[in-house]
């Protein structure tokens, strides 16, 4: 008699399924997790509602208007139709700028990337490995994408600038989901760290996000420095006969200010960051240090520097031998200096320091 009834139960329930249609039952869903934003101001998190997490990416300069977003599904009862969705389980990433790689990295999500433009910036012997396997596609130099190379890696989400809004529209008719990222949109290094808990939802690991942003966090702001009104410090290099000083409340300046020093050309923003050369030589002479971001070759020095233009010897920093200099051909500046702002912060302090050993920067000698 059980073995009679156990039948007939066993018959019932699986007439309850079309097992034609069982992709249609059977949904995967990401697990939920509460996810805080405190100083990224290009994104936000809805998580209110049980059933999906909106994430919104929006513009933080006036100038320049976009807004995008994805939703993650929590449950069956999500309904999906006229959004865009993260697929359930992404396999298949490609990737615009050389600062996403960074994020991905933390997570232990490497082994996702299939495409990705600018292979030129980076300097991580994971990636060149990679590359060498043909496992990952170059799909653009210098931020122009091709089409035919973006197709072939067949991505579940390709992560772009923020001004490729245009091409969007191109990419979503060939049924490439897109997500537009502008981290780097972000004033300070903190927030724009803080888009690792994007990431972090994303790529299903929030907590592992949200971990390690609350650490690097702590160790950052427990070395902050407060201005040195006396370490007058700028920027760069020029371009033929302009020189670009950063905003005055960008992610870099924000970076050398919590390291104490203070920046000459304060009054920069947006509209005026182009200075004259002239214009910069001659508030050089009033300067303590200057801070150099640049690609040179390995064995570059100071002397090296100044046979670029002779002027240069006469700056105090440059006779003091005060500049300091990162090498982005032969740090990963790039990549993943975006989720290490504590490294950088302690370079900085302690960039006069024998016995500290620096990652991103260094005196010139």
């Amino acid at each position: 008699m059980k073995n009679t009834m156990y039948s007939i139960l066993l018959i019932l329930l699986t007439s309850c399924f079309n097992h034609s249609n069982i992709d249609d039952v059977i949904i995967e869903t990401k697990v939920k997790t509460t996810t805080e934003i405190k100083y990224a101001k290009g994104f936000s998190i809805d998580d209110s509602n049980d059933d999906f997490t909106l994430i919104k990416v929006n513009s933080i300069q006036s100038k320049f208007n976009f807004t995008d977003s994805i939703y993650i599904s929590h449950s069956i009862n999500f309904e999906s139709k006229d959004k865009k969705v993260l697929p359930n389980k992404l396999n298949r990433l490609a990737l615009q700028s050389s600062t996403y790689f960074s994020y991905i990295s933390i997570l232990n999500k490497l082994k996702l990337i299939v495409g990705l433009s600018g292979v030129q910036y980076f300097n991580s012997s994971y990636l060149t490995k990679k590359i060498n396997k043909d496992s990952i596609q170059e799909i653009g130099i210098n931020g122009s994408i091709q089409m035919e190379s973006l197709l072939k890696t067949n991505p579940d989400l390709f992560l772009i600038f923020p001004f490729e809004l245009d091409n969007q529209i191109q990419y979503n008719s060939k049924g490439i989901q897109t997500l537009l990222i502008s981290e780097y949109l972000e004033q300070t290094p903190i927030a724009r760290l803080e888009w690792i808990k994007l990431f972090g939802l994303i790529l299903n690991e929030p907590q592992l996000a949200n971990t390690y942003f609350n650490s690097v966090e702590k160790l950052y702001y427990s070395s902050v420095k407060e201005v040195d009104s006396t370490k007058t410090v700028f920027f760069n290099l020029p371009f033929k006969d302009n020189w670009n000083m950063p905003n005055s409340n960008s992610i870099t300046t924000n970076l050398l200010a919590d390291a104490g020093f203070n920046y000459i050309f304060s009054d920069t923003t947006n509209d005026n960051s182009i200075r004259s050369k002239e214009t910069v030589w001659e508030k050089a002479m009033e300067c303590e240090y200057w801070v150099i971001i640049a690609s040179r070759p390995t064995s570059f020095s100071l002397q090296d520097l100044i046979n670029e233009e002779s002027i240069y010897a006469e700056f105090p920093a440059v006779k003091n031998k005060k500049v300091i200099f990162c090498n982005t051909s032969t740090t990963d500046y790039f990549t993943m200096g975006v989720v290490e702002p504590e490294l950088m912060l302690l370079d900085l302090i302690n960039v006069s320091n024998p016995n500290h050993n620096p990652k991103y920067f260094k005196l010139l000698k």
